[in-house]
């Protein structure tokens, strides 16, 4: 019983996508998405955050460099190794 409990919570956590929107300088910035799934899913993300932030702005987003990576994990869960891929992407944008 305890088992599918534990294999829900963590697919409920991975499901999550963390974005994080930082200043670089004078009208740059920087946002980026991690993602338990794909680095598409991610960049997709880090788009989203830079389109909001620069919303909140009153302004348009203009991308300059978007990158995204993926990267296997594995998890033990008892008797077997599961896989699951991390994605991450990046996006460096201004707001015009």
């Amino acid at each position: 019983m305890k088992r599918p409990i534990a294999l829900l919570a963590v697919l409920l956590l991975a499901s999550c996508t963390q974005t994080n929107v930082v200043q670089l300088g004078a009208n740059r910035f920087r946002a980026t998405a991690e993602n338990t799934y794909t680095a598409a899913q991610a960049e997709v993300a880090a788009l989203e955050a830079a389109n909001a932030h620069c919303a909140r702005l009153g302004r348009r987003m203009e991308a300059e460099v978007a990158r995204s990576d993926t990267q296997m994990m594995y998890f033990f869960t008892g008797r077997s190794v599961a896989p699951a891929s991390y994605g991450s992407g990046a996006v460096n944008f201004i707001c015009i």
